[in-house]
């Protein structure tokens, strides 16, 4: 879903995609779990503009890098399947601004946070 962005002199729709790998501790015994895990990403930006004259709308992708870290709970529901509930933070590097007639409007990325649930499902 886009974020809608606008000032006096245009407007901007942003769209986030991120990829990732979260490297995760937590102990494999019990039927409950606690874990943490420290990741990267890389998080593309792709906006597009339009303005009211005499601006012009102009699109525009970035692609920067993303430290995270996550923590969350596990619950098993076989030997292979658990239930995730986590939470999550990163920083980007640098920081993603959308502008509008040479202005920062709005920016991402120093902090952001989420969460997320979901099955897990253990290979070995």
């Amino acid at each position: 879903v886009a974020a809608e962005v606008s000032d006096a002199e245009g407007e901007a729709r942003v769209r986030l995609l991120s990829v990732g790998v979260v490297f995760d501790a937590y102990p494999v015994d019990g039927k409950v779990s606690f874990k943490v895990g420290l990741g990267v990403q890389l998080v593309n930006a792709s906006m597009t503009g339009q303005a009211e004259p005499p601006w012009a709308g102009q699109d525009d992708s970035v692609l920067v890098a993303a430290g995270v870290a996550r923590t969350g709970v596990a619950l098993r529901l076989s030997g292979r399947v658990r239930a995730e509930l986590s939470a999550f933070a990163g920083v980007c590097s640098p920081r993603i601004a959308v502008r509008v007639a040479g202005r920062n409007v709005a920016d991402f990325g120093q902090p952001f946070i989420g969460g997320s649930l979901g099955l897990a499902w253990g290979v070995f």
